[in-house]
Parts: structure tokens; C-alpha cells; sequence
């Protein structure tokens, strides 16, 4: 968990580091690698209801564009 932000879930392995960010029922995943992201994707999965949006465009009003480093507007 994020020191500052409870809503922050960080995963550290020898191959890398995962990422989840929730806020109610909307979450972004990311990762070092695919396979974290796939890994985190399939336990969520199994849990529970999951719709995976694919590339994050929007996220709480704001959107999302990621060429040569990540913008928010």
C-alpha cells in the first residue's frame, strides 16, 4: 500500500513492479512488464466482475494520452 495514498497497491518482485490504483469501482492497472499487468488482470478475475477498458483514455473526468511520457488533461 502507498504510504500517503490508501487507494495505492503496489506489487515488487524480482522482474519488476505492479501498480493499482482504485478509486470506488475504477482502477488502472500498470506494470514494468505485460505479465505483471496480465497476473494482476487474472487475480482480480477470479475474485471478481472485471471490464477491462484496455488502454486508459479517461479516468475520473480527466483524459489520458501517453506519447513520449504520460499528459493529463
Amino acid at each position: 500500500m502507498g504510504q500517503v495514498d490508501h487507494t495505492m497497491f503496489i506489487k515488487q518482485t524480482k522482474n519488476g513492479k505492479s501498480i493499482l490504483i482504485m478509486y470506488v469501482d475504477d482502477m488502472i492497472l500498470t506494470s514494468d512488464v505485460a505479465a505483471g499487468i496480465q497476473q494482476l488482470k487474472e487475480c482480480l478475475q477470479a475474485k471478481f466482475k472485471v471490464k477491462d477498458l484496455e488502454t486508459l483514455k479517461y479516468f475520473l473526468g480527466m483524459e489520458v494520452a501517453s506519447k513520449k511520457g504520460i499528459f493529463i488533461t
